[in-house]
């Protein structure tokens, strides 16, 4: 899976899209909140929040929502989360309000 966004770049005069290339580490987490994330090991940094995350075959797959750096594997490296486009359209059709999100849903 991709990761795509406009994190800052130090020394850099314009905004760059960077893509980082990673796995899926954990289908579906349920956090303290209550959300349902699933866990990816593609590098996010401040300008990727909301960004796509995207399949191998093209497909968009979810979207950046944070980096959990408080949780670490033994390894020193911070989990990063994403929404599943299935929780999207759900939250979409809560609004009642009419809004048609075009989304190919991906498993």
């Amino acid at each position: 899976m991709y990761t795509l966004g406009y994190p800052r770049i130090p020394l850099s005069t314009e905004p760059s899209l960077v893509m980082q290339r990673g796995e899926v580490t954990n289908p579906e987490v349920t956090m303290f909140s209550g959300d349902k994330v699933f866990l990816y090991s593609a590098v996010a940094r401040p300008g990727n929040s909301g960004g796509p995350i995207i399949s191998e075959s093209g497909h968009v797959v979810g979207i950046v929502t944070e980096s959990l750096e408080e949780n670490t594997t033994q390894s020193g490296m911070p989990f990063h989360a994403g929404i599943k486009t299935a929780e999207l359209t759900s939250a979409v059709a809560e609004l009642d309000a009419n809004i048609e999100l075009p989304i190919e849903t991906y498993e």
